[in-house]
């Protein structure tokens, strides 16, 4: 079972129509860049992500992590919608293959932010230094995923197809590696089933253990799936499903991970009452056990 996107991954996908019309752009042994659902289009193609539940042929933090000895004949990348985090991507994917080969990335519409037209223009300024560009405008389309169906719900909205720019850029100067993007924390991630929690690690408020409700959030759901919201740092629990909670206590990892360790069986709330608050969750704790964990820097 393949777990529902977590917003920490800014897991949005692509909907069938787009994956096979970027599969077609494609040629020889592609390198996809956090667009492991193309490969299902394609005949050779190797996967990079850092997320070990989405199965990557290449386990590695794009934003961190240094190039592999690999070469490849195109690339696809869909980087989160932020210009440092695209630059690095970029110039990390550039790494991989030989002058003259086409690289494929979605780029973010004008409408994303008021700062985002101003952004566009100093990315493309600087492909420009390395490359030639081409852009494809409203390309690429995304399903709505779970958890952003539940923060629009909170607002009275409904889901909405969201659409993004394609840039064809034919490199023609190898770029330098942009620096690895600065972390702001350590999370844990929980898989239980098609349902995943990240849990704040690092750093962790101090304090008697407990969880208590997100002071920006409807009930437990956070309003916004904005990297730049306000509150979002304070945020020390999210689930696939948008909740969110603040958390206190050292311990609260290791009793999380004890606790759903003990799936499935008793809510987590009898089996530690710190945790009681999840029991209101949409966690799947009567049927699903704690399949894995893994950690990374946000």
């Amino acid at each position: 079972m393949h777990p529902e996107p977590h917003p920490l991954d800014y897991d949005w996908r692509f909907t069938p129509a787009t994956r096979r019309d970027l599969a077609k752009r494609l040629g020889g042994h592609a390198l996809l860049c956090g667009t492991a659902s193309v490969a299902s289009e394609l005949t050779h193609a190797t996967s990079v992500d850092r997320n070990p539940s989405r199965q990557p042929d290449i386990l590695a933090d794009i934003s961190r992590d240094r190039p592999v000895d690999a070469r490849f004949d195109s690339v696809l990348l869909d980087p989160p919608w932020y210009p440092a985090t695209t630059r690095r991507w970029l110039s990390w994917a550039a790494a991989h293959v030989d002058l003259g080969a086409r690289m494929f990335c979605t780029l973010w519409p004008e409408s994303t932010r008021p700062s985002a037209p101003s952004e566009r223009r100093v990315l493309l300024d600087d492909l420009a230094s390395w490359s030639t560009v081409i852009l494809h405008p409203s390309t690429v389309a995304y399903a709505t995923p779970l958890f952003e169906a539940e923060a629009l719900a909170t607002r009275g909205l409904t889901r909405t197809e969201r659409r993004g720019d394609l840039l064809e850029i034919h490199i023609h100067t190898r770029p330098t590696l942009a620096l690895p993007c600065p972390h702001h924390a350590v999370w844990q991630r929980f898989v239980i089933g098609h349902y995943q929690l990240a849990l704040r690690v690092e750093p962790l408020a101090s304090g008697p253990t407990g969880i208590a409700p997100h002071p920006g959030a409807v009930g437990w759901t956070f309003p916004s799936v904005s990297r730049r919201a306000n509150g979002r740092s304070a945020i020390g629990l999210w689930s696939s499903r948008h909740e969110v909670a603040t958390v206190m206590g050292a311990d609260l990892p290791a009793r999380l991970e004890q606790a759903l360790r003990r799936l499935p069986g008793p809510s987590l709330g009898q089996l530690d009452p710190a945790l009681t608050p999840l029991d209101s969750w949409h966690l799947p704790n009567r049927h699903d056990g704690l399949e894995f964990t893994w950690t990374h820097l946000e």
